[in-house]
């Protein structure tokens, strides 16, 4: 005959066993967006001439000593909305209005910025070619919509860049090697003072990971 305590342990541990399944399987989980992402902009901020704003990443991040998430790839997103008001001239800038204005970057990789004159937001990513020689990748996205807010995500893999619209994928385009990102020890660039596209921008954050379609459906 089974003895009766072990009986009782293989019913213990079978009942601790099943609590485990279900606090696992059917309790809230913090999503990796909501658990990584890092706010940036949570207001209304206009990009005027005398805007520029510079972050260092440690200042940002205080439970841990790299940027990236190995284990969610290697990568690394952007979101933001996004307000492009009706400049017409070059009168109304500093500098040319067919100058590209940046919008954010880390160091010179990735950047992110829109140009007036040709209405286009172009994401630029260096990436190695050879071990001694670095060479940038473009992502250029015209007709961008204007006098209306508007939802982007810049998404940077290890193979690709992608652009995505009010949550519909617009733009792509691949790179030949995977890309080059900095970390924690970098600084964030918030617009370019005398070089400023003179639009809105709210909700900015960036992910230290590629974020996949359906997180960014969930932004």
């Amino acid at each position: 005959m089974i003895n009766n305590n072990f009986l009782i342990i293989i019913i213990i541990l079978f009942g601790l066993a099943l609590v485990f399944y279900l606090v696992y399987y059917f309790l809230p989980k913090q999503s990796n967006v909501n658990k990584y992402g890092i706010p940036i902009l949570s207001g209304i901020k206009t990009f005027s001439e005398e805007f520029q704003q510079i972050i260092p990443i440690n200042t940002l991040i205080g439970n841990r000593n790299k940027f990236y998430i190995p284990y969610l790839g290697y990568g690394i997103s952007f979101s933001w909305q996004m307000y492009i008001p009706a400049n017409a001239s070059n009168s109304q800038w500093q500098s040319s209005f067919n100058k590209s204005k940046p919008i954010i970057k880390i160091e010179d990789s990735p950047v992110i910025s829109y140009n007036p004159k040709k209405n286009t937001l172009t994401t630029s990513v260096k990436y190695k070619d050879n071990p001694f020689l670095a060479k940038l990748t473009e992502l250029n996205y015209h007709g961008v919509k204007g006098q209306t807010w508007v939802k982007y995500a810049v998404v940077v893999t290890q193979s690709s860049i992608l652009l995505y619209e009010n949550g519909n994928l617009v733009k792509a385009k691949l790179m030949f090697s995977p890309p080059i990102l900095y970390d924690i020890g970098s600084k964030i660039y918030l617009g370019q003072k005398n070089n400023n596209c003179l639009c809105k921008i709210k909700d900015l954050y960036v992910y230290p990971f590629p974020l996949s379609y359906s997180e960014v459906l969930s932004l």
